[in-house]
């Protein structure tokens, strides 16, 4: 599906990709004064909520096979320089891969007693998932983006939640990568991730900033 600019998050089981995890990282690792390591990629998170609940996590990183190795963003006096080595870059490779991955999460306005509600498939059946360049305030759809792995893993239950009388529903972590056109586009732009219901009512935004 190469060129399309958005995509319905259908997640597949995928057992033998379990140890595909997508986990961030700290969101930099300081180089030193005014300098910024970006040895593992770009992580971003933040969390989602649909609307009266439930709340989501939303977490993951900008790679690029090894472009991001040695790469150092340096303040100079005549601005932001993209350094590898000796080298000075300008602009992202032709693809970069967006790893997403989604948990359930408790909302902050949870009040004890009410009942939680919980992420389900369903729900994350009617999501679906855009990517955009930002440039200042301006907003521009990303091209070619592909999906390209999708898995669901069930989250084990405590010992101490293992009483099948206590009626909880399974949970999980739904794991994504995604490829994304990149050729030409400035390392001073930013990727950004935007989750709708199918509604069009968005329910978590979240940017990758170098």
């Amino acid at each position: 599906m190469s060129g399309a600019r958005a995509w319905t998050v259908r997640p597949l089981a995928m057992a033998a990709l379990l140890a595909f995890c997508f986990l961030p990282a700290h969101s930099r690792v300081p180089a030193a004064k005014d300098e910024n390591a970006y040895e593992r990629g770009v992580p971003f998170v933040t969390d989602g909520e649909f609307p009266g609940g439930p709340c989501f996590r939303v977490a993951g990183r900008l790679t690029a096979e090894s472009f991001f190795a040695g790469l150092k963003r340096v303040n100079t006096r005549d601005g932001v320089q993209f350094r590898r080595g000796k080298e000075i870059l300008t602009t992202f490779p032709d693809e970069v891969l967006v790893q997403v991955q989604i948990r359930d999460l408790l909302c902050p306005d949870f009040v004890p007693g009410e009942g939680r509600k919980y992420l389900t498939p369903d729900e994350m059946k009617s999501l679906v998932m855009a990517f955009y360049w930002k440039r200042g305030f301006s907003l521009r759809k990303a091209e070619k983006v592909t999906p390209v792995n999708a898995f669901t893993q069930k989250i084990p239950r405590p010992a101490w939640l293992q009483d099948p009388d206590a009626n909880l529903p399974d949970r999980y972590v739904w794991n994504f990568e995604v490829s994304v056109g990149a050729a030409g586009v400035p390392l001073t732009d930013h990727l950004v991730l935007v989750i709708r219901e199918n509604d069009g009512k968005i329910v978590a935004r979240v940017s990758a900033r170098m």
